[in-house]
């Protein structure tokens, strides 16, 4: 048994359409696909969602509720400037909290562009991620700058969560589904 939170990344950086139609749909497709495929591996998994730009806030409560999850994914829109995924993590990670003793894994799947330019750092969220056994992965899109390598890269050393990027939509795709149904040791 799993929850996972998926952080999805909301600026402005999304409405590029480098991906086909544009960089937020192209999410959207990968998300649905990875719910799809999560809950009909595992049907006690539960999943929520928070959305992230200058802000962070929750969109869906972890749940097993498979359409409602599809119905609100598909109303996913881009929300403002700039990007904050050390907001988008703390969020997810208040939304992992309450249930104890804790039963089963927790994870957080944060999907971005990158630009990381606003709110708490990364890694300093992250730390209390790895003191909360939180595992941290990353699906990205678009051009990554060093300093969003870096963040990642340390917050997976910490995590020990995993990081993929794609390309297409139909690698993001193709990378969301492998990253939800990953086995957790």
């Amino acid at each position: 048994m799993e929850d996972l939170v998926i952080a999805v990344d909301v600026s402005l950086s999304m409405k590029a359409s480098d991906y086909i139609p544009n960089r937020m749909e192209a999410a959207k497709r990968a998300i649905l696909s990875l719910v799809t495929a999560k809950l009909e591996k595992n049907v006690e998994d539960r999943i929520g969602v928070v959305a992230f730009y200058g802000r962070s806030l929750p969109i869906i409560d972890l749940t097993r509720n498979k359409e409602l999850l599809i119905s609100v994914i598909r109303q996913l829109r881009v929300l403002g400037e700039a990007t904050a995924p050390g907001d988008g993590l703390k969020e997810a990670l208040y939304m992992l909290r309450g249930r104890w003793p804790k039963i089963g894994k927790e994870r957080v799947l944060i999907v971005t562009d990158g630009t990381f330019n606003e709110g708490i750092p990364l890694d300093v969220v992250a730390e209390y991620a790895a003191r909360r056994n939180v595992i941290v992965d990353f699906l990205t899109l678009g051009k990554l700058t060093s300093y969003d390598r870096t963040m990642i890269s340390r917050t997976l050393k910490l995590t020990g969560g995993v990081h993929e990027h794609a390309g297409t939509t139909s690698e993001l795709i193709n990378k969301a589904i492998k990253l939800g149904i990953r086995e957790i040791p």
